[in-house]
């Protein structure tokens, strides 16, 4: 697997689209907005295996704090570490890091505190600091 940063454009936001909708059921956030303001907004860690076909994506605004707007792994590769590495490649980048995840999203919420996010008392948040 190699994990390599990604510059947006309009075709692959749409490929990253359908690869939500894929492992979500729906597609996600990213057909729903402006295509231009996606590329401006975003930054891409992308898992890819040795073919090329993306196992999973993380996208992550640069905001005063980088904060992760989507992590999405292909249903059939969790479980491999896909997340963990795609994280682990943002925190070599960057610190502190922000982000959001629903309350019944129990699975990510293990990712996170494992890779030592804590919840921001409050809300639906969590934080690394480094």
């Amino acid at each position: 697997m190699k994990i390599h940063s990604e510059t947006l454009t309009p075709e692959r936001i749409k490929e990253l689209a359908l690869f939500e909708q894929a492992a979500f059921g729906y597609d996600g956030t990213l057909l729903d907005k402006n295509v231009q303001k996606v590329i401006a907004e975003n930054n891409i860690l992308a898992a890819l295996d040795d073919q090329g076909n993306t196992l999973g994506h993380l996208r992550y605004k640069n905001q005063p704090n980088p904060y992760i707007s989507g992590l999405v792994v292909d249903p059939a590769q969790r479980g491999q570490g896909i997340g963990t590495a795609l994280i682990r490649e943002l925190m070599k980048l960057q610190e502190p890091i922000d982000l959001n995840v629903m309350n019944k999203n129990l699975r990510a919420q293990k990712l996170y505190e494992k890779l030592g996010f804590t919840r921001v008392k409050g809300s639906a948040g969590y934080r690394w600091e480094g």
